[in-house]
């Protein structure tokens, strides 16, 4: 009997009828568990309900049942079930957005496959590699893992996944401007989908095509595949993947300017919905109204939908795990992000603090919540409404991640038993917060939103202003914050000036060899035509605000491509005197961080140790950690294979000031892997996660130390940021190569001067003005940037 019902359940399975399945696979489970003789079968059975328990989003349950599986087979010495077990766990992880850890688990998981002759799982690894890179925008990444995994898949005639793995190619080649080639993919892997009977994996590949063919300008035919996705979807019980697929025949009606019959069409799908469980639909049902609503000329509905969907954005956010690479999190939201700020900066200073809202919660969140849950947060152990926080939002998250089966009637029964519960939890979590938002004491460390306005006002002193931005793709918004005011002014500069403007600073600024070999080196006038790349930077970037910068000191909060902006450089002309000249400047990934960073305790760590690796390209630069030492008492020195990872991680967990001289690379299509050369290998990126940093300086003079590539989440990443979500207070960063002669008399004319008493950000202005005065070019005197907290004009504590 219990065969014929495990044979059952795994029709329902093949069906993707997963409701039916779990349920009648936990009946058999409850009378195989009393059966010694039965563990084979047990096994089987526990096996099959753990993936049952995966395709329903129940993932501590799976992840549970899948440990209890690994056991067993290692108990029983089956080392090859062990590893297959193994697989399926790692892939839980994936779903639950630890692409970090699943990535490393998976490289494991394949060259162990390759070992014990599974070539199966091994192709699974591969393709589960190409679905996390794909998340992360690794595109060409992931298009090489799909191809491995397809080509191993089709020999062993495993047509489902190797159509999962075209899907992937698909989405590869459409991500990088491939629109006709991926529809072209997508139409073959719906062909197969549908011919080995995955109705859902085939509605989802048609979406996906639709999306593909209004890319590569086929309006008409992607509404045909839209509208046919979002009638299987719901067919199939799937509320929110066909309300996703309605929602993209909504924004293909705008593209043709017909917003009522769009309007009448999300007003249809709000009806739809009900009281159904559905965060992410609903936040995007209330940005397509908002955009509708603002192509129909009514502004305040408009504004009403743009704010319900950023508090739906930011609330169900709080279920995301802080992981490095959560920045995908946020990418397909951009546009959202964009019209509310556009929408909150029409309607004047009444809507300030809305307006800021949206600017910040645009940027750095994955670091914030990396920086705010990790081992730098401080939240109070007696706020019984904190405990209370924690577990409701693991209790909504857990409850949130249903999906519904193939039989309707099983749908609306889950539905009603989930929306009840979950109705109850938001309840308490809205008492929760509202409790928290009273408690001074508790502060704010708890939570992951970012600062409002007012926390951002009451961080700046008399004498600070602060520079937010947002790039959007046709226009700049410039906030300038300052004690008791924040003005705002819109500008036609979009992404694509940005990204003009960034290349030519980068042709005059980054490797001068290459302006030399233009324009020839004897030209008197090559500072002069850097400068005046630099003096359009200004136009654009500060002009609009130049008459209310009063402050001595100024932070700088970039966005987009405005990250690889040297904004301490620009100037208003040619020879004129750069914006260090009269101001310290500061840049931070978002307000948030800068306030996390302002937070942080003065005086962590003890002493002042510098490194130094010399190479042919820069043999100064053990001369400059020795250089660089003698400005401090007693500071350690550590050269060539001295200067060991350990030693330099040791420094860094212990020592107020860490300068590392070295040689640093950066690959934008990997930023993880940025780092710095040791005397024993290389310090990336990934090492510094999880570290505890205390030094509150560390200076990193090498090349494309401070460089970053910047997720559409506004996520910046690069090795200054490992460092930063490690706990450093400020770092010194080089934007672009700069020689080891240069960087050697900048450092050590700022050492001397902080030594001496001087702020970092006064430091280094003062040896950056200084620099210039010996070194006219700017790709010489300003490479180097100060990232994280300002602090006035007080100096660096040594300890004892």
């Amino acid at each position: 009997m219990a065969l014929v019902d495990l044979a059952l359940a795994s029709l329902l399975q093949r069906q993707e009828r997963f409701p039916e399945a779990r349920v009648k696979l936990e009946r058999i489970e409850q009378r195989l568990a009393s059966e010694p003789e039965q563990s084979g079968l047990l096994l089987n059975v526990r096996s099959n309900l753990a993936n049952v328990l995966t395709q329903l989003s129940d993932y501590d349950r799976a992840d549970d049942t899948y440990a209890l599986i690994e056991a067993q087979h290692a108990a029983r010495g089956e080392m090859l079930s062990v590893l297959q077990v193994a697989y399926n766990r790692t892939y839980v992880a994936t779903l639950r957005g630890q692409y970090h850890g699943a990535l490393r688990d998976l490289a494991k998981l394949e060259a162990r496959a390759k070992e014990l002759g599974d070539e199966r799982h091994a192709a699974l690894c591969a393709l589960d590699r190409a679905e996390i890179e794909l998340r992360l925008g690794l595109m060409h990444e992931a298009a090489a893992s799909a191809d491995h995994a397809a080509r191993i898949l089709e020999q062993l005639g495993h047509e489902r996944e190797a159509a999962r793995a075209t899907w992937f190619q698909a989405v590869s080649l459409l991500e990088r401007g491939s629109a006709g080639q991926a529809a072209d993919l997508l139409r073959a892997a719906c062909a197969r989908l549908t011919r080995v009977h995955s109705p859902i994996w085939a509605a989802l590949g048609e979406h996906q095509l639709a999306v593909a063919l209004r890319r590569d300008g086929h309006e008409a035919a992607a509404a045909r595949h839209a509208r046919r996705s979002a009638q299987s979807l719901y067919r199939l019980g799937l509320l929110e993947r066909g309300g996703s697929a309605e929602l993209l025949e909504a924004a293909l009606e705008r593209d043709q300017g017909q917003y009522s019959q769009s309007l009448e069409r999300l007003r249809g799908l709000q009806e739809r919905i009900g009281s159904t469980y559905a965060p992410w639909l609903r936040c995007d049902l209330h940005d397509g109204l908002a955009c509708s609503l603002e192509g129909l000329g009514d502004l305040d509905a408009a504004r009403y939908e743009s704010l319900q969907a950023l508090r739906l954005l930011e609330e169900h956010r709080l279920g995301a795990p802080p992981d490095e690479y959560m920045s995908s999190f946020l990418d397909q939201r951009a546009q959202l992000i964009e019209r509310a700020v556009r929408l909150f900066a029409s309607g004047g200073s009444a809507f300030s603090s809305r307006l800021f809202g949206a600017i910040e919660g645009a940027k750095s969140r994955a670091l914030l919540d990396m920086l705010r849950a990790g081992r730098h947060r401080t939240v109070s152990a007696s706020s019984a409404a904190e405990v209370e926080l924690d577990r409701l939002e693991r209790e909504i998250d857990g409850l949130g991640r249903v999906r519904w089966g193939a039989d309707p009637r099983y749908a609306e029964a889950e539905a009603r038993r989930h929306s009840a519960a979950l109705q109850v939890r938001h309840e308490r979590l809205r008492d929760s917060l509202h409790t928290l938002e009273d408690q001074e004491s508790a502060g704010r460390s708890w939570h992951r939103r970012p600062v409002a306005l007012e926390e951002v006002q009451a961080a700046l002193d008399s004498d600070t202003a602060l520079l937010t931005m947002h790039l959007g793709r046709n226009e700049l918004f410039l906030g300038l914050i300052c004690q008791r005011d924040f003005r705002v002014v819109h500008r036609p500069f979009g992404a694509w000036q940005a990204r003009r403007l960034v290349r030519r600073m980068a042709f005059h600024l980054d490797r001068p060899a290459v302006v030399f070999d233009a324009y020839g080196a004897a030209d008197p006038d090559l500072a002069s035509r850097a400068e005046d790349v630099l003096a359009l930077g200004w136009r654009e970037l500060i002009a609009p605000v130049e008459k209310h910068l009063s402050s001595r000191r100024l932070v700088v909060v970039p966005h987009g491509a405005l990250h690889a902006i040297p904004f301490h450089a620009l100037m208003p002309a040619a020879g004129d005197k750069p914006l260090l000249a009269s101001h310290d400047v500061v840049v931070a990934p978002s307000a948030s961080v800068y306030v996390h960073a302002q937070g942080l305790t003065l005086g962590r760590g003890v002493g002042m140790h510098a490194f130094g690796v010399s190479d042919d390209e820069a043999p100064l630069v053990a001369d400059e950690a020795r250089l660089v030492a003698e400005a401090w008492p007693q500071a350690a020195v550590s050269v060539g294979a001295r200067a060991s990872r350990a030693s330099l991680l040791e420094a860094l967990s212990s020592r107020a000031i860490v300068h590392i001289a070295s040689h640093g690379v950066f690959d934008d299509d990997d930023p993880m892997r940025a780092g710095v050369r040791l005397g024993d290998g290389w310090l990336r990126t990934s090492d510094l996660y999880g570290r505890d940093v205390k030094a509150d300086l560390v200076l990193l003079s090498g090349c494309v130390t401070g460089r970053l590539a910047v997720k559409a989440a506004d996520e910046p990443m690069g090795l200054i940021r490992g460092f930063l979500a490690a706990g450093a207070r400020q770092i010194v960063n080089t934007l672009w190569h700069v020689s080891d002669r240069h960087a050697l008399s900048l450092m050590v004319e700022a050492h001397k001067l902080l030594a001496r008493g001087h702020a970092p950000s006064g430091a280094l202005r003062e040896a950056t003005l200084a620099a210039r005065e010996q070194y006219p070019h700017p790709a010489h005197w300003a490479p180097f940037a100060l990232m994280g907290a300002h602090d006035g004009d007080q100096a660096v504590r040594l300890g004892s």
